[in-house]
């Protein structure tokens, strides 16, 4: 009689135990978000005691910038530069002998900067992302995402695009969204109201179908831009 008890409780803690696996196998994955923008560089207001010259792909120092700028430059990957009424994209390269390298975008096809292997950029619908776990391309759906209304009067559908990459987004779960030419602190950012500029912040989000990937990456035209 002792003995039968044993195997029934152990049978009924062994399914407890099934049942737990099972739910947690089940359950949604949460990402885990930040926001990342174009740095806005105007050098008619570069008034600071310390700068940086900024170099292009050849090692050639092009111009200076204030030191905070161009750290806040390097950082993002992407900046705009603003002298005499016009307006140049950069895009950093990588690093050479100790020296961060940029390069000039082409505005008529990416107007937004360059993700990895050239990728446009498309504000809002772009994520950067741990390219050990995810592949350029890839889409995710957020749909705490969906139904907001975007600067532009869009309303989002959810699914955003792998395009990127970035030296801090570490792990399966983390993606960091980008917002064009809207820092996270301007009010005009809808996603920070919405908690993603917040690293410790969740939520749920899960891999698109084939189906919907395909659809996704022909109406954002990927891996180029709508309407470019």
């Amino acid at each position: 009689m002792k003995t039968q008890v044993v195997k029934t409780l152990f049978a009924f803690g062994l399914t407890i135990l099934t049942a737990g696996v099972v739910k947690a196998s089940l359950q949604t994955p949460q990402l885990h978000p930040t926001i990342y923008f174009i740095k806005s560089i105007d050098m008619d207001q570069q008034d600071c005691a310390m700068k940086k010259a900024i170099h292009s792909e050849t090692g050639k120092a092009v111009l200076k910038v204030c030191a905070n700028d161009y750290k806040t430059c390097a950082i993002e990957g992407t900046c705009a530069i603003k002298h005499d009424g016009e307006v140049t994209i950069i895009n950093y390269v990588e690093q050479r002998n100790g020296i961060d390298l940029f390069k000039a975008v082409d505005k008529e096809t990416c107007p937004y900067g360059l993700g990895v292997k050239n990728i446009c950029l498309d504000p809002y619908y772009t994520v950067a992302a741990d390219l050990t776990y995810h592949d350029p391309g890839d889409v995710i759906f957020v749909e705490e995402m969906k139904g907001t209304k975007l600067p532009n009067g869009e309303v989002h559908d959810g699914f955003f695009i792998v395009r990127d990459k970035g030296g801090a987004i570490k792990g399966a779960n983390r993606f960091d969204f980008y917002t064009g030419l809207v820092h996270y602190k301007n009010d005009e950012n809808p996603f920070t109201p919405l908690g993603f500029a917040n690293e410790n912040a969740s939520f749920a989000y899960r891999n698109a179908t084939s189906a919907e990937t395909l659809a996704v990456r022909k109406s954002r035209n990927y891996p180029g831009l709508p309407g470019l």
